[in-house]
């Protein structure tokens, strides 16, 4: 099978970095073809971008997409935030799952303050590419700001919303009087 760019006539630019692993490995890749006069013109970032936002609909919900957050190994899902072009970039360039905050409008990454961080494992998106789900490895013992595991701790029952979890640390420890 042929390589993108030997298919695409796009030449290859082979820049030896050591070092990188992960997502600054493939960025890096994808940085190193150059777009030529087979494509409808891709930013100057490169074709990773290039790809990136033409398969994910930022348009769609005023710039942000929906991210579903799910522990890597257990596959529980521990919260849902919001990404801006920014906010994915910054998480992949990072490994640390970084979000967009509506009310605050700003970036914000999860445990910057708690120490509570969400390590990138993988990112898939639906059909529509309007929505992530993000797999991560969670660092400490819990995701959510109120001091549980993950941010769905509550099960409606008979009409009534009930506490289904255990909370797995104290946020005011944590988080002190911001809270």
């Amino acid at each position: 099978m042929r390589r993108f760019a030997e298919h695409f006539h796009i030449p290859f630019i082979n820049h030896f970095r050591p070092r990188m692993f992960g997502w600054e490995a493939a960025r890096h890749r994808t940085d190193c073809y150059t777009a030529g006069r087979y494509s409808p013109g891709p930013p100057q970032r490169g074709l990773f971008y290039y790809v990136m936002n033409k398969t994910l609909d930022f348009e769609k919900q005023g710039g942000l997409i929906t991210a579903v957050v799910q522990d890597a190994k257990t596959h529980r899902v521990l919260m849902v935030g919001y990404m801006n072009r920014e906010a994915l970039e910054v998480t992949l360039g990072t490994g640390h799952v970084t979000f967009f905050s509506r009310s605050r409008q700003e970036l914000w990454t999860k445990g910057g303050s708690s120490g509570h961080y969400l390590n990138l494992k993988s990112i898939s998106t639906d059909c529509d590419g309007d929505a992530l789900l993000v797999e991560a490895e969670p660092v400490g013992p819990g995701v959510c700001h109120d001091g549980y595991y993950s941010c769905f701790y509550r099960t409606l029952e008979n009409g009534e919303w009930v506490e289904n979890a255990e909370p797995a640390y104290d946020p005011g420890a944590v988080y002190g009087a911001r809270r």
